[in-house]
């Protein structure tokens, strides 16, 4: 994957006084507490949440039985180098990329069709490694020196049942 900002001029709110050199206006934003917003060019950042590399494989095969058919499936997701760039203090926190993080996941399901195709059971697992990864993440370093981050759901499973008429 390959994302580029050409140009992206932008406001940083950031702790009063960290950004000495910039052009920057102070707020109040409660009672004694004041905060800077500073025009910073933010053009050779990466995009965030677009990862460096994606990888996906799934492989699914249909069996015709005199029960109706079976159809298992395996797929497995890895995403590389995911920049959690988001605002401008935290990208310049990691040196223009910010946190880069990796995910991956691996599924499995298998599917039984009725022969008249009215009826459908799927058994699924997924994350069936139960790996938690960074998934997503908000980094507000500079207005409010905190970080959110999302991960990925847990090992899954479960049945489900469709009746088409």
């Amino acid at each position: 994957n390959h994302g580029e900002v050409e140009k992206f001029d932008d406001i940083a709110v950031v702790v009063t006084g960290s950004l000495p050199d910039y052009n920057c206006e102070t707020a109040t934003v409660g009672p004694g507490t004041t905060v800077d917003g500073c025009e910073v060019d933010r053009s050779d950042e990466d995009l965030p949440g677009l990862p460096k590399q994606t990888y996906y494989a799934a492989v699914q095969y249909l069996f015709e039985t005199n029960y109706g058919s079976f159809t298992p499936r395996v797929d497995a997701t890895y995403k590389r180098d995911t920049s959690a760039c988001f605002d401008w203090a935290s990208c310049e926190w990691q040196d223009g990329k910010g946190v880069l993080y990796d995910f991956y996941a691996l599924n499995a399901r298998l599917t039984w069709l009725s022969r008249d195709e009215k009826i459908r059971v799927t058994a699924y697992g997924n994350n069936l490694t139960d790996n938690q990864s960074k998934t997503s993440s908000l980094p507000l370093i500079g207005s409010t020196q905190s970080w959110a981050v999302g991960w990925s759901d847990p090992l899954t499973y479960g049945v489900e049942l469709a009746y088409t008429w």
